[in-house]
């Protein structure tokens, strides 16, 4: 049965004055019907760690949606070592930290982790050098001057994704922020020294709502709906004079390993370290009589 709205209830939860607009951003992907040029992109984030991150969606009221944005407040007591956003969700307050987001969000270990075991973002200049080793057409000497246009293309098909999916920009041509490429420099590279804090309020909101009946459920109100990422248009072409570092084996396993694409991505690392291998050291006919 559908909640009756009664408008003097939801004036004392938040004015409609105070409404921000809820421009599109933060998208969710659904793999049985998103397209790409480059299979490889989606055997391997259809089951990486990030899949629910990147997949993961709900509909909440959109009046709960605008109280959290209009009530959220930053919480820190280094004392006790307390970091988090609180808000509130009707009544009911809503606390966020970066535990409660791992554990929303499905991510390894993090019942067992604290704040603390994780490492700090990589230096700057690393993480510049390393992104631009992945194959970056141009120069890349600071954040600023990052353009996801000069990535080879299997890059710059992860990189739309991750950007789209796991960030708050609301266009795919918005500008990448330090934080950001380190998300993308962490996937890539598979480390685990970095927090993917993603704003996910739909779920912590949904999360809160089935935890506490007491709220209510207001399904007569209007829902706030996740936009989905369908399809990658304009994907730049290969270019034949960059020498890009290949998928990490890390990353390729992931994905399936008898599919065409993953065979043939771990191909192209066998050649390369055929081609790199160093020759035996020592004598290679036997020992050699001393001479005297």
């Amino acid at each position: 049965m559908a909640d009756p709205i009664d408008p003097v209830v939801d004036v004392a939860l938040i004015s409609p004055n105070s409404y921000l607009s809820l421009t599109p951003n933060n998208y969710n992907i659904d793999f049985l019907k998103f397209r790409c040029k480059h299979q490889i992109v989606f055997e391997i984030l259809s089951r990486h760690l990030l899949c629910r991150a990147l997949t993961a969606t709900v509909e909440v009221p959109v009046i709960y949606l605008q109280q959290v944005w209009h009530t959220i407040k930053y919480i820190s007591d280094k004392r006790n070592k307390i970091e988090k956003l609180e808000a509130f969700v009707d009544t009911i307050p809503l606390a966020l930290t970066t535990n409660s987001l791992l554990l929303l969000l499905n991510l390894p270990d993090a019942i067992f982790y604290d704040r603390a075991t994780f490492k700090p973002e990589i230096p700057y200049d690393q993480l510049l050098r390393e992104v631009h080793a992945l194959g970056y057409d141009g120069s890349l000497t600071k954040v600023t001057a990052f353009n996801r246009r000069h990535l080879l293309p299997i890059w710059f098909t992860f990189f739309i994704i991750l950007n789209c999916c796991l960030s708050s920009n609301t266009k795919y041509i918005d500008q990448c922020s330090t934080t950001f490429l380190c998300i993308f420099h962490g996937v890539t590279y598979h480390r685990q020294n970095f927090i993917p804090y993603m704003r996910f309020l739909q779920l912590a909101i949904d999360q809160l709502m089935t935890s506490n009946s007491q709220i209510p459920r207001r399904r007569s109100h209007q829902v706030c709906t996740s936009h989905k990422m369908r399809l990658i248009v304009n994907e730049p072409k290969d270019n034949p004079n960059l020498h890009p570092i290949p998928i990490p084996n890390t990353l390729l396993a992931y994905a399936r390993p008898t599919t065409p694409s993953v065979e043939f991505h771990r191909n192209i690392i066998d050649q390369q370290a055929s081609v790199v291998r160093p020759a035996p050291a020592g004598p290679t006919h036997g020992a050699q009589p001393e001479r005297r």
